[in-house]
């Protein structure tokens, strides 16, 4: 059984590792085993507890360092079948901008900031419906965002495998 977890995965995200989220998501009395499938740039990882039950989120692989936006993609919590994409910014970012999303240099729009915390500001959205089919088909895509002193920041997304992943993701409900 999956259980949804993007309530907790928003205040959660970038506190420290991809299992260590899933970890905190399964009752501490239950031993867990992690898995991790790769799918080109992307990988998906779960956590499998005792009793079946599954934690699951797709994440692209980046290269060293700290991306200025970090990325997580997880079941969503009101609809089967549906995945939400979790986009995490650093604190000091100019908020009415939100996030501006392109994929293969065509822009998507600006995501919202939902909420932020001590370890930065979330913008949530459910990957039905343009941005999520631009993103399956797509190659690359680019997150923007405005500091508060104005500088702009631009990080590079590789979605070579996100459809294989997200297939995946699917499979384990």
């Amino acid at each position: 059984m999956v259980r949804p977890i993007f309530g907790a995965l928003v205040l959660l995200l970038g506190t420290g590792s991809v299992q260590a989220l899933l970890i905190d998501q399964i009752d501490n009395s239950v031993q867990t085993v992690p898995e991790l499938t790769r799918f080109g740039d992307w990988s998906m990882s779960c956590l499998v507890a005792k009793e079946d039950q599954r934690r699951c989120q797709l994440q692209p692989v980046t290269p060293e360092g700290t991306p200025a936006v970090t990325t997580i993609i997880v079941p969503a919590a009101a609809q089967k079948d549906a995945n939400v994409l979790i986009l995490r910014t650093p604190l000091a970012v100019h908020l009415p901008g939100g996030i501006q999303v392109s994929v293969d240099g065509r822009k998507y729009g600006r995501l919202a900031f939902q909420a932020c915390d001590v370890n930065g500001c979330v913008a949530p959205v459910p990957l039905s419906g343009r941005l999520g089919r631009a993103m399956r088909a797509g190659g690359r895509a680019e997150l923007v965002i405005q500091q508060r002193d104005g500088a702009i920041t631009k990080t590079p997304l590789s979605l070579m495998g996100i459809s294989a992943g997200l297939k995946a993701l699917k499979t384990q409900d």
